[in-house]
């Protein structure tokens, strides 16, 4: 362990007592932090973003969290989901000629630097470099993305932001909890309340949290033109210019190789090529996909062999995508307003040609990619295949090869996503797609499987052909009846009427309804076929509980009843 991480990360007595007397040097750095972040909340320090929504990956302890896997894994999402993202970076240890400045496909890392030119080759998204961020994300709003994601951005307030995205070590997290130089925290722990996710790396993350883990994906030799293959419980030497090697020798170990040699270099370090050629003459060489950008060219000219490249993606579950896309589509408003104020000050887009043509990003691993998407794609191609023969489906998809030669490259075919099926709207059209159709005695033998037979025979006469005939008809009747049925059940129903105060239910008098149909017999009235025939003055709650009924109808039940009840009354008068 270094002096550092034993200063920061150590629980034993002397890392106590060299955090002692940095501890007023702490403090002074957390009065001139909140200081910063008040002049920038209050308009003191000028900080301005770009028109399209800004999405910070950053963490809040100094070195590696994990962060440019984050980086680039979400970039690839959203890619998928359709959107345009571009990465903004600061480029650090890059020599830059001048900024902002556009990443290559090719670029050397010796001018734009390691992690740059790895996030460029593996997400094939345009990735700009500029200390200034603010700059940065207009020319990369040039350039056409709707939405940037920066890379190790979350204490540069200059910048205005709408999504926050912290990464912490599950294995480390905050350390001492202290800030720098006593600690190895950026910001204070109060800021874990402020951002939008919270991302912990290589452990369970804790409630609320979003848990990520690593995948290898393949060990491939540095050099390409290379087939050599290293064997699970090999000795190797691992080599690591990262923030957090600990952790990519834990990685090697789980997944099988014995790590003999361990070699530390620091973050974004670099051994020179006789060093790496001795140490690959005693054991083999491990290193990590961000150190072999640097080596990569080297190798492929100096024919190096026995190095060897551990490539793994960051696994992060689909809530985490879903998330962060609903945050991207809420801060669209947010986005307006600052188009609108900044286009009030003059401010206009201007459209950037970028310095190489637009590259399809690599096809993903179906493994990788998240559920809603592979749901998506599966409907699309089931759409497609229900028109097409079985032949057709396996050469729109053919099979992903399982195995090839050692540094060759496989290429996962794209799923067909084209449909020339027509979904039929109602169900008598459903039922009358899926009735099966009549076949013959010809037919139903030839799609037997294992059928021997060199000459299928017709049916013997005509009435074996009727029968053979029959049950397919009789099958698609039986199917268009019930589509009727399913039709005259999801008609609309008739609005019911809410019942009123006003309409008491009448009392039972059979006695005055009698004679008042005696005396003066209502009007004939065409009553509703749903209507019950009873008079005994529950006729009109019953009516109102059928399925359907004519409400044009209840006032005139109701009249017929009030002049029956008056002619009783007023019969009885005259009797008495």
């Amino acid at each position: 362990m270094s002096f550092l991480n034993n200063l920061w990360y150590g629980k034993t007595l002397s890392a106590y007592l060299l955090q002692l007397p940095l501890l007023p040097f702490s403090g002074m750095f957390a009065v001139i932090a909140a200081a910063r972040r008040s002049f920038y909340a209050n308009g003191l320090c000028h900080k301005s973003g770009p028109v399209v929504p800004v999405v910070v990956v950053g963490g809040l302890t100094v070195g590696g969290t994990g962060k440019t896997p984050i980086c680039i894994a979400l970039a690839l999402e959203l890619s998928a989901r359709g959107f345009k993202p571009g990465i903004l970076t600061r480029g650090y240890k890059s020599n830059c000629p001048s900024f902002p400045c556009q990443v290559p496909l090719t670029g050397a890392p010796e001018v734009y630097g390691d992690e740059p030119c790895l996030m460029r080759q593996a997400t094939h998204v345009p990735v700009v470099i500029d200390p200034k961020r603010s700059r940065g994300a207009d020319y990369l709003a040039g350039l056409g993305v709707d939405v940037i994601i920066t890379d190790d951005g979350l204490q540069h307030y200059a910048l205005d932001r709408d999504v926050e995205i912290c990464v912490l070590d599950g294995a480390r997290m905050l350390g001492n909890g202290h800030l720098l130089p006593a600690g190895p925290l950026r910001e204070a722990k109060w800021r874990l309340k402020t951002v939008d996710c919270i991302v912990v790396s290589g452990a369970v993350a804790h409630l609320g949290h979003y848990p990520m883990r690593y995948k290898q994906t393949s060990l491939t030799p540095l050099n390409p033109n290379s087939h050599e293959v290293l064997e699970p419980q090999s000795k190797v030497c691992a080599l690591a210019g990262i923030g957090n090697p600990d952790r990519f020798f834990k990685t090697l170990e789980d997944c099988g190789y014995v790590v003999a040699q361990k070699v530390e270099l620091g973050d974004h370090g670099r051994i020179s090529l006789d060093k790496l050629k001795k140490l690959a003459q005693t054991k083999p060489v491990v290193m990590t996909a961000k150190d072999a950008i640097k080596y990569q060219a080297e190798a492929q000219n100096d024919n190096l062999n026995n190095i060897f490249v551990l490539n793994i993606t960051a696994q992060l579950s689909k809530q985490f995508y879903d998330d962060v896309v609903n945050k991207i589509k809420q801060a669209s408003y947010k986005v307006a307003q600052r188009r609108k104020q900044r286009e009030a000050k003059g401010y206009t887009l201007a459209p950037i040609e970028p310095i190489e043509p637009e590259v399809l990003p690599p096809q993903a691993d179906p493994a990788k990619l998240s559920r809603a998407m592979l749901s998506a794609q599966a409907n699309q191609t089931s759409h497609g295949a229900s028109s097409s023969s079985t032949s057709e489906s396996e050469a729109a998809c053919p099979p992903v090869v399982s195995a090839a030669p050692a540094g060759a490259a496989v290429d996962v075919p794209a799923l067909e996503t084209t449909s020339t099926s027509v979904i039929p709207e109602t169900a008598s059209e459903q039922a009358a797609t899926l009735a099966p159709e009549p076949t013959t005695g010809l037919d139903s033998a030839a799609r037997e499987p294992g059928s021997t037979e060199p000459e299928l025979q017709a049916p013997a006469s005509a009435d074996a052909s009727r029968a053979a005939t029959a049950a397919p008809t009789t099958e698609a009747a039986d199917a268009a009846e019930a589509a009727a049925e399913v039709e005259a059940e999801a008609e609309p129903k008739a609005p019911r009427v809410k019942r009123s105060r006003s309409l008491k239910k009448p009392r039972k008098d059979s006695s005055s309804e009698n004679a008042a149909g005696a005396a003066a017999p209502a009007p004939e009235t065409t009553a509703p076929e749903t209507a019950p025939n009873s008079d005994d003055g529950h006729d009109i709650f019953a009516l109102k509980k059928q399925r359907s009924y004519d409400p044009a109808k209840l006032p005139r039940e109701l009249k017929r009843k009030r002049v029956n009840k008056d002619a009783a009354t007023a019969e009885s008068k005259d009797e008495a």
